[in-house]
């Protein structure tokens, strides 16, 4: 997060990170709640020293003692309003991210694959391959249940993908898709973002929108040794997201539902590694695009099209025939040091203490992923063939509603 001393020392650059990124945010009135709060705590230290030096409780004595107190009230009070308000302001973006509003602005950086075209979208193959009806009667609209020869490939998919993935060194965890709101806040999910998730009906508990929540929250308070980093975890879980101002696109299909599955990649780095962690990240969820054969490009998003918690993010968008355009598929994200602070993550570099950085990416989600083979490997309106990679494991090679 943006710390207060930060905001002191820095103010010109988070002015400037905050225009390029489209946001509003009024810095001058935090930089005076903090000369405020500084001179508050500056009184109650004072008053504190004198109440010290008086030796019998007499009526100078009670005097400051009521002083004390209203003022220690008052610093609360704004030390809370303080910290919610910093905790809003985004990550400073970095120096290579191109200044831009929208996705129109992002920058191609690689582009791989053979594009084709057709024009049956992968809903018209899926639709019948899923208990649309059942999964409605169940949990309402935007979910879905997989029919079994759709519940054997994304088996078969997430197995690949942690296989892979734990070529690169990453360790898988089973983690829990219930947190709590520090958890959430530790990422940058809250307070900023609270109409994108799901709140249960339990006191003070969340379902996660991705792995990452979980991933990253185990090292909460943590000191890491530098010779333990990078520490690089994997979980694959349900992922929820409200998809809130999203009304009216990709509806139909496998695109955007509410409850969706992901395997997820996190590591913790030094300040000096994070950028070559974030490029190897990025290369992760590559490597599995260029084994199921789906043609992509890779996208460095600008400064208005950023998640609030990164400093530099690439999108890797899949190629969709069907749909004839390219689809988000993976977001790799380096946050700097930005989520540590929210998390208080450190490692001991010699004798100094230091914030680790943290890098996030989809390593990658199942229903788009689906999506992108049945496109992309379309036989005919009722079936479509099954990456080469993936035959042996599945047992066949094509899929058919018949």
């Amino acid at each position: 997060m943006i710390e207060r001393k930060l905001l002191r020392n820095n103010f010109d650059l988070i002015e400037s990170s905050l225009k390029k990124r489209g946001d509003k945010t009024d810095l001058k009135e935090l930089l005076e709640l903090d000369t405020k709060l500084l001179n508050l705590t500056k009184e109650f230290e004072e008053k504190r020293s004198i109440q010290k030096k008086i030796k019998s409780f007499n009526d100078e004595a009670k005097l400051i003692k009521q002083e004390i107190e209203l003022i220690n009230n008052q610093k609360q009070e704004l030390e809370a309003t303080l910290k919610e308000k910093l905790s809003s302001i985004p990550n400073i973006i970095d120096d290579i991210v191109p200044v831009g509003k929208t996705a129109d602005d992002n920058l191609e950086v690689k582009k791989w694959g053979e594009i084709k075209t057709h024009d049956v979208p992968h809903y018209i193959i899926s639709d019948k391959l899923t208990l649309k009806d059942e999964a409605i009667k169940l949990s309402g609209s935007r979910f879905i249940i997989f029919g079994p020869a759709l519940s054997k490939l994304a088996k078969v998919l997430v197995d690949y993908m942690i296989k892979m993935n734990e070529a690169r060194g990453y360790e898988l965890y089973l983690v829990p898709s219930m947190v709590n709101k520090e958890a959430l806040y530790g990422v940058g999910q809250l307070p900023k973002f609270k109409d994108d998730a799901f709140e249960v009906a339990h006191k003070d508990k969340w379902l996660i929108s991705t792995a990452e929540v979980s991933l990253s929250n185990m090292f909460e308070g943590k000191t890491l040794k530098k010779e333990e980093l990078p520490k690089k975890c994997m979980a694959y879980t349900s992922c929820f997201r409200s998809e809130a101002g999203s009304a009216g696109r990709d509806t139909r299909g496998l695109i955007r539902l509410h409850e969706f599955h992901k395997v997820e990649l996190v590591t913790l780095s030094t300040q000096e590694k994070s950028e070559e962690m974030h490029e190897k990240k990025k290369q992760a969820a590559l490597d599995i695009l260029e084994g199921l054969k789906i043609p992509y490009r890779v996208m460095l998003l600008c400064s208005g099209d950023m998640g609030f918690s990164a400093k530099k993010q690439y999108d890797i968008e899949a190629w969709m025939p069907g749909m004839g355009r390219y689809l988000e598929i993976a977001s790799c994200s380096n946050c700097g040091d930005f989520q540590a602070k929210r998390m208080n993550i450190k490692y001991l570099d010699g004798e100094e203490k230091k914030y680790a950085h943290t890098l996030n990416g989809s390593a990658l989600p199942v229903e788009r992923l689906i999506a992108a083979i049945i496109e992309n490997n379309m036989i005919d309106e009722n079936s479509f063939a099954v990456p080469d990679v993936l035959v042996e494991s599945l047992g066949f090679s094509k899929i058919s509603i018949n």
